[in-house]
């Protein structure tokens, strides 16, 4: 997470700030909240942090053996205009930890929403 601060439900900007690397425990099951098309975890009585600004603590990074296509999760390459996106090899990337989907015959981490890369390619 990197350092930022707490908001009301307003929008204002309370007193305390979170350092880069502090734990939240959002209520409501993590429960996202949305106010001004943005989302925010509640983290307290009045107290919001924005979901841009955190990261999942069960998240991994690896490191690309092969170049890698990224796919949706019907198993479709993702395409960006005509052509295919494609992480290079030695990219490092946040996958969700011990957790691999099965789509067809491959094994997939998913490394955000609707986007998959080959387990093969780490």
């Amino acid at each position: 997470m990197r350092e930022r601060t707490i908001y009301t439900k307003d929008l204002t900007v309370s007193n305390f700030f979170l350092k880069k690397g502090s734990y939240i425990y959002p209520l409501n099951n993590a429960k996202k909240v949305t106010i001004n098309k943005h989302e925010y975890y509640q983290i307290g009585e009045n107290e919001f942090v924005k979901v841009a600004n955190t990261v999942e603590r069960n998240t991994k990074v690896l490191r690309l053996k092969h170049n890698a296509f990224v796919y949706s999760k019907s198993g479709k390459a993702i395409k960006n205009g005509k052509k295919k996106l494609l992480l290079k090899k030695g990219k490092q990337v946040k996958v969700k930890a011990n957790f691999i989907v099965k789509i067809g015959h491959s094994k997939f981490y998913q490394i955000g929403k609707n986007q998959f890369v080959k387990v093969a390619n780490f």
